[in-house]
């Protein structure tokens, strides 16, 4: 029995074949490609590695609910699990409690006081 895809609920984005290709526009300019990628389909843009779906979100109220108002409704990707090694255990990879503690740990470098002084 073939399994059915609701496809509506899949936001919309560059064809799976754009972003494998060796020479893709994302290898050679990954800021310009995302960039333009946002204007074109709107504030979240599905994006598909190989067999991986990601997700590309650029509305900055989006981007809050993601990770300050619901961070346990959402996990990380394969890629940064992958990678723990590379990138280390912090607020880049972690998940759950640890990354609630580490969170809070570095909040305060974040606030808006702080943040004009830079």
């Amino acid at each position: 029995m073939k399994r059915s895809t609701n496809y509506s609920k899949i936001p919309p984005g560059p064809e799976p074949g754009a972003l494998s290709g060796i020479f893709s526009p994302l290898r050679r300019d990954p800021l310009n490609f995302l960039t333009n990628a946002a204007h074109q389909y709107g504030d979240v843009v599905g994006l598909r590695f190989l067999k991986y779906r990601t997700y590309l979100i650029s509305n900055p109220d989006y981007i809050e609910d993601v990770l300050v108002n619901n961070p346990r409704k959402f996990m990380k990707g394969l890629v940064l699990q992958a990678n723990k090694r590379l990138f280390g255990k912090g607020l880049l990879t972690s998940e759950g409690e640890f990354w609630i503690r580490e969170r809070r740990l570095s909040q305060p470098g974040f606030n808006r006081t702080r943040g004009a002084s830079y």
